[in-house]
């Protein structure tokens, strides 16, 4: 698995249900321990550590989804979960998935466009034959 699947599975968590506060809550809101069956909300941090697990995903793509969480956040984790909404949680990791999605691989004909656009240009100004 990836850092990547890490940032989605996190994301899947936080959507079920958030938390500030502590790592996680029981449906009632009262802590409890992560590897409690009873979870029912997790902060950033806590989602992070237990989608690692979920994903069956390394240390180190563990540490790069965290750095790429620290980065965007300007700061600690358990600052801007602790400091911002449910909304803006999920805003910020949707922002990381995005941008760590690998582009799709462009169309051949796609490729070749832009040089019809420079021949259609080259035709139409300087009035060379097509």
């Amino acid at each position: 698995m990836s850092t990547l699947d890490i940032l989605k599975e996190t994301r899947r968590l936080l959507e079920a249900g958030w938390c500030q506060g502590t790592f996680s809550t029981d449906k009632d809101g009262k802590y409890v321990a992560l590897c409690n069956d009873n979870v029912a909300n997790y902060c950033l941090a806590g989602a992070l550590a237990i989608a690692k697990k979920k994903v069956e995903a390394s240390g180190d793509d563990l540490f790069d989804a965290q750095t790429l969480i620290i980065k965007k956040a300007r700061g600690e984790i358990f600052t801007f979960n602790d400091s911002s909404t449910k909304e803006e949680v999920l805003a910020l990791v949707d922002e990381i998935i995005k941008e760590a999605e690998p582009v799709s691989e462009v169309e051949p004909e796609e490729e070749a466009k832009p040089l019809e656009d420079v021949k259609c240009w080259a035709m139409c100004f300087l009035q060379l034959p097509p």
